[in-house]
């Protein structure tokens, strides 16, 4: 339903190939906040240094992290994928908004590293 409306937009030939490259780019963005997070929970008061351990992470998340920078942007140089370059950002961007204005009314209980510090 949406493959002649996209398809009507100029600068694009194919709307499935469109949404295919967009989906695949926003993968990159996922796996960068995998890597943003873990970087992040590896300096929380939450890490468990007797748990799954990734030896090295102080040098290898930042390398990650502009490792996915740098493909991502590489996008904006190719001329078939800046357009679905810029509908990923427009994407998480869009998604990101929309998910911010839910409230959450769950409360998280503390984790046993708060309990054991009290």
């Amino acid at each position: 339903m949406l493959a002649p409306l996209i398809s009507s937009i100029p600068g694009i030939d194919n709307a499935f190939t469109l949404i295919c490259s967009t989906t695949s780019d926003l993968a990159l963005v996922v796996y960068l906040l995998t890597i943003v997070a873990h970087y992040k929970y590896r300096q929380s008061a939450d890490f468990d240094p007797d748990g799954f351990v990734l030896k090295g992470y102080k040098w290898i998340d930042p390398a990650l992290i502009g490792f996915f920078v740098v493909i991502y942007f590489s996008l904006f140089f190719n001329g078939d994928g800046t357009i679905p370059a810029i509908g990923g950002l427009i994407w998480c961007i869009g998604f990101g908004l929309w998910s911010a204005r839910e409230k959450s009314t769950i409360t998280i209980p503390a984790s046993d590293n708060e309990n054991n510090q009290l």
